[in-house]
């Protein structure tokens, strides 16, 4: 896939928003070859009989998380195993209904039994040294499901997995929020900038013992998101996606 023209300082959010999708899909297991000094690492897919499948919309961009038979390192430095990721390049425009094209973000992902893995890629000017030594870089945002009637309490609405860098464009950390405030959590992650491309890689559990964050218990549903790169660029709306789908190749 071609990455698009790169914005200054660009900021990638993925943001996902849920509906209900059944995806049983065929699965197979093929070894990725290893770099020199490195065992091989295999990524199996498994395939089982799932329930009658809903499809999701022609021209809705879906992200496929493939199930890995050993989870990548999140070291930033993409491990072969990506190479079993199927990769999904996102368009974007100025603006979150925009009609002018800004760039494209490439998207990755895979699972285990425990966590799912995002490596989110895209053309981009050098860092502005000229901007605060942190900032946020990269969010993964969901719409969280209203809590079943008569709950004790309100669940939050969304949850923010957000990547923050420095002025170079080195990691500094991710976290995962919730709005309104719930809590707040680290999340493993690497990766920045590094010769005109942003490349980052994270994870987070399929389930997680914060209540207000969303869980992926269902791996037979889908999960709407869109992606957002804050630009800073003064008096222009930051660059954002239509609706994407991520689904779990089962």
């Amino acid at each position: 896939m071609t990455l698009g023209k790169g914005t200054s300082g660009a900021v990638v959010a993925l943001i996902l928003l849920g509906t209900t999708l059944a995806h049983g899909v065929a699965g197979t297991t093929h070894e990725a070859m290893a770099p020199a000094g490195r065992s091989p690492l295999q990524c199996s897919l498994t395939r089982a009989p799932g329930p009658e499948v809903t499809q999701v919309a022609a021209d809705v961009p879906t992200l496929i998380s493939r199930r890995a038979g050993q989870a990548p390192v999140v070291d930033g430095q993409e491990d072969c195993i990506w190479s079993c990721a199927v990769p999904l390049a996102i368009p974007l425009t100025w603006g979150r209904h925009g009609e002018d094209y800004a760039l494209d973000v490439k998207l990755r992902s895979l699972y285990t039994e425990q966590a799912v893995y995002f490596l989110a890629e895209w053309l981009g000017d050098p860092p502005d040294p000229e901007q605060p030594v942190v900032s946020s870089r990269l969010t993964l945002h969901y719409d969280i499901p209203q809590p079943e009637f008569g709950a004790a309490d309100r669940m939050c609405l969304v949850a923010c997995h957000t990547a923050f860098t420095d002025n170079v464009g080195r990691l500094v950390y991710f976290s995962a929020q919730t709005i309104p405030p719930g809590r707040t959590d680290p999340l493993s992650a690497a990766g920045g900038w590094d010769d005109g491309v942003w490349k980052l890689e994270w994870s987070r559990e399929l389930l997680v013992d914060n209540r207000f964050d969303l869980q992926f218990q269902d791996l037979d549903r889908s999960y709407p998101f869109f992606v957002k790169l804050f630009a800073w660029q003064e008096g222009r709306p930051d660059p954002a996606s239509a609706d994407c789908s991520l689904v779990f190749e089962r």
